[in-house]
C-alpha cells in the first residue's frame, strides 16, 4: 500500500500539520509482533513499514509506532487492552483500535463505549485527514469562523461539511454518521439529522 491520500496531504498542507516519523526498522516491527503475540494487522503494518506513525494536527490524533522515533509507543498503548490492538489516542484521551476484522473503533476516554470509526485502517485514516484538515487555514492555523461563538464548540455547519466529507471516503463511519445527526439536530434540521442517526 503506498497511502497516497496521506502523502498527498503530509505534502500539500502547512508544515507541521501531518508530522510522520520515518520508516519503522524491520526489527523494530518483528519485535513488536513478538511483545504483542501475534502479526499486526495488513494495513496498519504496511503504514508502519513506510511511517512509523503520525502526529496530526498538532496532536489531536497520535498514530503510535514501534520503533524509537514513534511518536507514542504502540507497546504502551496496549498494556492492557485484550482483543482489539489500540494503535492511536486522541488529544481528549480517546483510542483507536483495530479489531480482528480490521474495522476500526474509537474506543471513548472513561466508559465502556465503542464507536464504529472505519471501516479500516487506510479508510479511516484518509477520512481522518480529509475532516480534520477544513479546520485549518494556509498559516496552519484555526480557519476564521470554525468555532461557536463561544469558542468552545465547532460550529455545526463546519460538522456536517467535516463529516461529508469523510463519509465520501468512509461510508462505513458511524461515527461520522453519528457527528452529522448531531450537527443536523444542531442546525435544527431534524429530518436529515434522524436519517444520520438511522
Amino acid at each position: 500500500m503506498f497511502f497516497e491520500k496521506f502523502r498527498e496531504a503530509e505534502a500539500r498542507l502547512p508544515a507541521g500539520l501531518i508530522r510522520p516519523a520515518p520508516a519503522a526498522p524491520a526489527s523494530a516491527l518483528a519485535a513488536a509482533e513478538e511483545a504483542l503475540g501475534a502479526p499486526l494487522p495488513g494495513e496498519y503494518a504496511s503504514f508502519l513499514r513506510s511511517f512509523d506513525g503520525a502526529d496530526l494536527f498538532h496532536e489531536a490524533i497520535v498514530i503510535a509506532g514501534v520503533g524509537e522515533r514513534a511518536p507514542a509507543s504502540l507497546l504502551a498503548l496496549n498494556d492492557d487492552q485484550g482483543g482489539a490492538l489500540v494503535f492511536a489516542e486522541a488529544v481528549a484521551g480517546d483510542r483507536f483500535a483495530l479489531d480482528a476484522d480490521g474495522r476500526v473503533f474509537r474506543l471513548r476516554a472513561g466508559s465502556e463505549e465503542r464507536i464504529l470509526a472505519g471501516s479500516g485502517f487506510e479508510r479511516w485514516l484518509d477520512a481522518t485527514i480529509a475532516r480534520e484538515r477544513l479546520l485549518y487555514g494556509p498559516d496552519g492555523e484555526f480557519a476564521p469562523d470554525v468555532f461557536d461563538e463561544d469558542g468552545e464548540e465547532i460550529a455545526p455547519a463546519v460538522v456536517v461539511r467535516q463529516t461529508e466529507r469523510a463519509l465520501k471516503v468512509d461510508p462505513g463511519s458511524a461515527g461520522a454518521q453519528h457527528e452529522r445527526g448531531l450537527a443536523l439536530r444542531r442546525l435544527g434540521r431534524i429530518d436529515k439529522a434522524l436519517e444520520a442517526f438511522a
